[in-house]
């Protein structure tokens, strides 16, 4: 899971029900989770519609508790801009010293920033996501 990292179990999401499936069994089982986005994520889907995703499945479970991480790839402006955005954490794979002037950027603001990308459940393929989640958190 997540915990090499420092973070807790992670589960990358591709969509809002994916998102909310994630946290209800988050809530239902009192932990906390690390919502992950797909692979790459900030060459496709963008920060922008990841963080609406985040919002949108946290005011449908409220009382469950959540980080966010965002995967940028090799993409050094759309890290930065994902550790401006207020991810908690932001997955770099670029050159090591852009990872290193990132990662001190991202302190300040409190952002984990990694090379790795965690284990994580991925729902894409998952047709009964409520039921992978709850195994694999169990």
């Amino acid at each position: 899971m997540a915990k090499a990292l420092g973070l807790p179990p992670a589960i990358t999401v591709h969509d809002r029900d994916q998102a909310i499936a994630a946290l209800t069994v988050a809530r239902e089982l009192g932990l906390q989770i690390t919502l992950l986005s797909a692979k790459g994520a900030a060459n496709t889907i963008g920060i922008s519609w990841f963080l609406a995703l985040i919002v949108q499945a946290r005011e449908a479970v409220p009382d469950a508790s959540s980080l966010t991480m965002f995967d940028c790839h090799r993409y050094a402006a759309r890290a930065m801009v994902a550790v401006q955005s207020g991810v908690d954490a932001v997955i770099f794979t670029g050159r090591r010293e852009t990872l290193l002037k990132l990662a001190d950027i991202a302190e300040d603001r409190r952002v984990l920033v990694s090379d790795t990308r965690p284990k994580s459940l991925d729902l894409a393929n998952e047709k009964d996501p409520l039921r992978a989640v709850r195994s694999y958190l169990s």
